[in-house]
């Protein structure tokens, strides 16, 4: 019995020895595959690293047998691409076998491509990699192919790319068909060209040297939507030919521009206006104030009509007029209109010396007496010159997708100031658009910013003006009926104001010739229309701004 009891223990011990001894080994066995999958994994990321950070010197010590051009492989497929950022991103190592480390080991990547002029690229490939024994302890190297750089890839061939941009789309007028950009309107439609260094920062993605893009005006400002995005393809090559399209890049569509643009307004617009004097004309639809006709002289220069600053002169009462007939002032009541006045010091005087004595505000409005403007704006109340010239646009901050129109009234320092920018002098600048808009404002009883684009909003309300508008209108009709535009050919029912505008220095100083207007009354293609001439350097908006209103009216299209 003693004897089996012994034999029985032996047999445990025994078995249990080797129980232990079998887990120690598979213990061990786990550990070195572990170990070696970690240290495949780290020969792995150095590679993915130095391949990522550019250093492609580093790439050869890593690799087995590597070819002679392996580094030159990796920038090759860099620069061929226009790969401008480069992203890597290993996966889990895994053993290819795990009972034979031999077999090797793989590390699945992630490559991410920002491709200049396409965009963002990425796809999926995989490092192999061997154990090689040398006398020390045994080491990882990555078995390099083309595979690594694309899984498309084999001896002999390469990856390409190709890229194409969209035909343009047009720029329409108001009826849907193409502008042609002529005279004038290469201010506004602006042209295109190659890009340039500025531009090419400015626009950034998808853009690269050597694009066609807009140069000014709207092909600029509406850069994107008229030139949609290029296509591009990544292909396998071998030679010049196409083996495989491994990725499609799909650009987009681009869309046609619709402006608020009438050709034929235009074209009577241009010949209104000749091709002498530096002038501007700017016709809006009233009822909408979406901007029919924008003329320029001389052609190739600056975008005055929409861009220019200049001082309003004695347009600018139709915005000092609000204020007054708010203050409580009627249009019978009696105004002085001396040949001068001082206000706060400082001298006024009238065109020309003229004096009419104690009048009507109406007639004071429609021989545009200073003296009497100066004198009634020194009586309003504080603030209620801005106030007027706010529900106008002044100050508003109002845009066109070309530029920022003039519509700036600083507040008056002090009563000679305010005097003085009643009558649109001191710091009150405008563009000839924001006058047009003045003349709009009152045709439909309130002012909204002007608009170029089709469907577009300015971003900034509309002002009432319904309190003042019908007798403003009458008082505009005076102007070309009695007033400082009578005799200039001007059609009945006309509403309008003349401005002459002094500027810079000398004695007397030059002054810039303004008519504004809108048709108030009757049928006809000029019902809807409000408009503002500027002849720089004019003598007087009687004399000189108002005849070319009365041309262009009298041309319209029917």
């Amino acid at each position: 019995m003693r004897r089996v009891l012994i034999a029985v223990v032996a047999a445990v011990v025994v078995a249990g020895l080797a129980v232990g001894g079998w887990a120690w080994w598979q213990q061990s066995q786990l550990r070195a595959r572990e170990q070696a999958r970690r240290q495949a994994a780290a020969v792995a990321q150095r590679f993915l690293d130095a391949w990522e950070e550019g250093n492609l010197d580093q790439l050869p010590a890593l690799t087995r047998a590597p070819p002679d051009d392996l580094a030159a492989h990796h920038a090759t497929m860099r620069e061929r691409l226009q790969a401008d950022r480069l992203d890597l991103e290993p996966g889990e190592a895994e053993l290819n076998d795990s009972s034979n480390l031999d077999a090797g080991v793989t590390v699945p990547f992630q490559v991410r491509m920002h491709l200049a002029g396409l965009g963002d690229w990425s796809h999926r490939s995989s490092l192999a990699l061997t154990r090689i024994e040398d006398a020390e302890q045994a080491t990882w190297r990555v078995e390099w192919s083309p595979a690594v750089l694309h899984p498309s890839l084999s001896d002999g061939t390469a990856l390409d790319r190709s890229r194409s941009w969209p035909d343009r789309a047009p720029i329409l007028d108001r009826d849907g068909q193409p502008l042609s950009g002529e005279g004038s309107l290469g201010l506004v439609v602006g042209h295109t060209g190659e890009v340039t260094a500025e531009l090419l920062v400015q626009l950034g993605d998808p853009y690269l040297a050597g694009d066609t893009v807009g140069q000014r005006g709207l092909q600029l400002a509406f850069e994107r939507q008229l030139a949609g995005s290029p296509t591009g393809e990544i292909r396998v090559v071998r030679g010049d030919e196409v083996v495989e399209v491994v990725h499609r890049f799909e650009g987009e569509r681009p869309q046609p521009l619709r402006t608020t643009l009438d050709p034929g307004i235009q074209r009577t617009a241009e010949l209104a206006l000749g091709s002498g004097a530096t002038s501007a004309l700017v016709v809006l639809d009233a009822s909408t104030s979406e901007i029919r006709a924008v003329v320029n002289r001389p052609v190739g220069g600056f975008n005055r009509a929409l861009t220019g600053k200049y001082p309003p002169g004695s347009t600018f009462k139709v915005v000092t007029a609000t204020a007054i007939l708010r203050s409580g002032v009627t249009p019978s009541g009696t105004v002085p209109c001396p040949e001068t006045v001082t206000v706060h010091g400082r001298p006024f005087r009238n065109f020309q010396g003229e004096a009419f004595g104690p009048i009507p505000f109406r007639e004071a409005f429609y021989r545009s007496c200073n003296t009497a403007f100066v004198q009634l704006a020194a009586d309003l109340d504080e603030g209620a010159l801005q106030a007027a010239a706010a529900d106008y646009g002044f100050n508003s901050g109002w845009q066109l997708p070309v530029g920022e129109p003039a519509a700036s009234f600083p507040e008056p320092g002090d009563l000679a100031e305010r005097a003085a920018a009643a009558i649109g002098q001191a710091r009150v600048l405008v563009s000839p658009v924001q006058l047009a808009s003045v003349a709009a404002a009152v045709a439909q009883g309130k002012w909204s910013a002007p608009t170029l684009v089709s469907d577009t909003r300015s971003g900034v309300a509309p002002r009432d003006l319904q309190d003042v508008a019908a007798t403003l209108t009458e008082l505009m009709r005076e102007v070309p009926r009695r007033g400082t535009a009578e005799g200039t050919g001007l059609p009945d029912g006309l509403a309008g104001k003349t401005g002459t505008a002094e500027y810079g220095t000398g004695d007397p100083l030059p002054t810039h010739a303004w008519f504004i207007g809108f048709r108030s009354d009757g049928d006809g293609p000029q019902q809807d229309l409000a408009f503002a001439v500027l002849v720089e350097g004019g003598s007087s908006g009687g004399a000189v701004a108002a005849p070319v209103a009365a041309r262009f009216l009298a041309n319209l299209p029917g």
